[in-house]
Parts: C-alpha cells; sequence; structure tokens
C-alpha cells in the first residue's frame, strides 16, 4: 500500500468510525464496497456472544464475549450496536475502556455509551485482524442490576477487510442474561 492509499485509507475509517459511534440512535446504513456471492464463505460475517446465555446472581459482575467469524479476511473496521434491558444489567464502567476491553484478536477505537440500555463499538486497524473463523473480538463486563430476564441483541452496522469490502454476510447472533 502506497503512502497515499494508506492515508486515503485512515482518513475512510476515521470518518466511518465516527459516523457511526456519534449517530448510533438513528443510523444510516455506511456504503460498503459490494462482494460478489461467489466470493463469500459459509458463516462469514458472523458476530455472536459467548456464552449465548448467562445466569448470574443479582448484584454480581460477569462479562461476555464477542467473537467473529470473518472467514479469510482480515477485520479492518467494525461498528456493532449492542441493546439489553438496563434495569437488569448494567455495563461495569470501572473495568476497561468504559466497560469494553478489546479481546485477543480484537480492537476498539470508539464507543458511546450515550443511550440507556444501548453500547455502540467501533475500530479500525489499518491491516486488519484475523483472519479466522472464531476472533474474540471484545470483552464486555457487566454488574447484574436485579432479578429477571434480559436479551442481547447485535445488530452489525459494518464489518469489512482492509480494502473496505464487506465480510461475508454480516449478521449478529445475541442471546440472553438470566439474573437470579
Amino acid at each position: 500500500m502506497n503512502r497515499n492509499s494508506y492515508s486515503t485509507f485512515i482518513f475512510l475509517m476515521c470518518i466511518i468510525t465516527l459516523l457511526s459511534v456519534f449517530s448510533c440512535v438513528k443510523q444510516t446504513e455506511p456504503k460498503q464496497s459490494p462482494v460478489p456471492e461467489e466470493d463469500i464463505i459459509p458463516g462469514s460475517g458472523r458476530v455472536w456472544i459467548n456464552p449465548e446465555t448467562s445466569t448470574v446472581p443479582v448484584n454480581s459482575e460477569f462479562q461476555t464475549e464477542i467473537y467473529i467469524n470473518s472467514g479469510n479476511k482480515k477485520v479492518a473496521a467494525y461498528g456493532f450496536l449492542f441493546t439489553f434491558s438496563k434495569d437488569i444489567i448494567s455495563l461495569d464502567m470501572e473495568k476497561g475502556n468504559s466497560g469494553v476491553n478489546p479481546g485477543k484478536d480484537g480492537y476498539v477505537a470508539a464507543l458511546n455509551t450515550s443511550v440507556p440500555g444501548q453500547l455502540f463499538v467501533a475500530g479500525y486497524d489499518v491491516y486488519g485482524k484475523g483472519p479466522g473463523e472464531s476472533l474474540h473480538f471484545l470483552t464486555i463486563n457487566w454488574r447484574a442490576v436485579k432479578k429477571g430476564e434480559t436479551s442481547f441483541t447485535i445488530t452489525v452496522r459494518n464489518l469489512v477487510d482492509e480494502t473496505t469490502r464487506t465480510i461475508g454476510k454480516p449478521v449478529g447472533i445475541g442471546g440472553k442474561v438470566i439474573v437470579q
């Protein structure tokens, strides 16, 4: 990658990340380069929570991990919106960066916690991370606020490789948290 291409790439990733972070409530979908259907590896683009179901005692701290299947592509930029019931669980803001740590395969550039019950996380890496079918990208730190159950949804706003092409067929696979 020559110096001009590198600078342009950095600039575009910064713009994508900033637009995603500051418009997480009412967000327009970013324009991404289409990927020919024959180039998509089945399962690539999946983003999921581990464990899928967490059962925790009230007033406890716990973690969930976010994984990405990038197939044979490197993850250069992403934007994920997580939603949950703020009455049942809350981010543990004392840990990580406002409750979020990069996973062993991931990175975090920006996040937005301004809307109760929502967490928006975005990042970019010029060279990308991966590839892999099970990249541990994020760890989210939580507190169990009161007894009950909440779904945990993941909306994939963008997931692109280092050439800004969409990775696979991006889809978020959520889970649930049961507080006893």
